[in-house]
């Protein structure tokens, strides 16, 4: 199924549920909508996914309001976007579901799962990293994020894939050592763990990369020794842009010229 049908059929669920919505008591229709914005708000306070089917059954409470659920999230997406200057994303397949389905990297979408994002342009001299920060009330979130960039950036120089041992090797660079306990984040390994878990990451095992793209595959790759690319939520939260540009102001005595050598790198 292409794009456009997948647009088409949305826009038909759309149209059902509207009717379904509509034939409802008003104050009811509208407390559902306040129930899905108030999850949304709930999950991207988290920094969790926002998941259909949580949605279906803790706001919509399956089997009584089903019916209505496209209406209600385009109504929440409306409420999110005007009053909060945010919206719900969709997250892309990862790289291992088309994998396994053989489907290519462009395949359509079928996932339902979103993240909370803002839609509120950026300031021009607004730092990456901190433009980029889960709103965390005790800041907690500012030196894993940091971190994060750092990792995502190491991907991308390296043409969007590498070996957990040559990432480490690259960690060592700015103090963080695989085997030791470093002063803020403990064990590395653990918080590239959570990565994985979040989705910012993906590990790729051999069996996979056949599977992959040209850009993420490895001709030589040691048996049992896996790959990591960015995840599903990196690509949503983190544009290839601003991450070349973050690498080439590592190196500001010459960001133009870095920055065309990081494109043709990975392009």
């Amino acid at each position: 199924m292409s794009e456009n049908d997948h647009e088409a059929q949305r826009a038909k669920a759309v149209e059902l549920a509207e009717r379904h919505l509509k034939a409802m008591n008003k104050k009811h229709a509208e407390a559902l909508v306040k129930g899905v914005v108030r999850h949304a708000l709930a999950c991207g306070a988290r920094g969790a996914v926002i998941k259909r089917d949580d949605v279906m059954k803790r706001v919509l409470h399956v089997g009584q309001h089903s019916k209505t659920y496209a209406a209600v999230f385009e109504r929440a997406q409306a409420v999110l976007r005007s009053l909060f200057g945010m919206e719900m994303t969709r997250l892309p397949n990862k790289a291992t579901s088309r994998a396994k389905k053989n489907q290519p990297k462009d395949a359509p979408v079928q996932r339902f799962d979103f993240i909370l994002r803002s839609i509120v342009p950026k300031k021009e001299t607004e730092p990456f990293i901190n433009a980029n920060i889960a709103l965390n009330r005790d800041g907690s979130g500012i030196p894993k994020r940091t971190l994060l960039c750092i990792v995502l950036a190491v991907i991308l120089a390296e043409k969007r894939k590498i070996t957990a041992d040559a990432l480490y090797k690259h960690l060592e660079i700015v103090g963080i050592f695989r085997q030791s306990s470093h002063t803020i984040f403990d064990k590395v390994e653990e918080v590239i763990a959570e990565f994985i878990k979040d989705e910012y990451l993906e590990k790729l095992k051999n069996d996979e990369l056949s599977n992959t793209t040209s850009s993420q595959k490895t001709t030589s790759l040691a048996a049992g020794v896996d790959e990591i690319i960015w995840g599903p939520r990196a690509k949503v939260e983190f544009p290839e842009a601003e991450v070349m540009q973050f690498i080439a102001k590592m190196f500001p005595e010459s960001e133009a010229a870095n920055i065309e050598a990081i494109l043709s790198q990975v392009a």
